[in-house]
């Protein structure tokens, strides 16, 4: 999945595609994080105050988003790797694509940003720390 295709359910009025997505993924992610350090209670008062503080329709963005199983399975990566090897590997054994597809979305990502959808059950950080590892930028 390249840059230009779109994450249904992440669009947020007067916000770009881009930062949407991004806003939302980071949003996930997150409520993910303070829900498994501190427990479900704080990770409901979290979630409560999204709409105070960012507003009802990227809380809307983010609750479409969770309902559609877009949890975090997303990773943009761009850049050149310099342990283009490493990064190949990363990306076959997180996604599940054959050697020449990973290879392709690694050198296409030094002309332009990648989304990657992960399968099911692959750690994102994991994806994201061994892409940095080979000199990419992930996130």
């Amino acid at each position: 999945m390249s840059e230009n295709a779109h994450i249904p359910g992440t669009e947020i009025p007067g916000i770009p595609v881009e930062q949407s997505e991004n806003i939302v993924s980071s949003g996930i992610n997150f409520m993910r994080t303070i829900t498994e350090a501190y427990g479900p209670d704080k990770g409901l008062e979290l979630w409560d105050s999204i709409s105070t503080t960012l507003g009802n329709d990227i809380k809307g963005a983010i609750f479409f988003s969770m309902i559609a199983g877009h949890t975090g399975d997303m990773v943009r990566m761009s850049g050149s790797a310099y342990q283009k090897i490493s990064a190949i590997k990363a990306v076959r054994d997180a996604t599940g694509m054959g050697l020449a597809e990973a290879k392709k979305i690694v050198e296409d990502a030094a002309m332009q940003v990648i989304t990657l959808r992960l399968i099911r059950g692959k750690d994102r950080n994991r994806l994201v720390t061994d892409l940095m590892a080979a000199g990419m930028r992930a996130y």
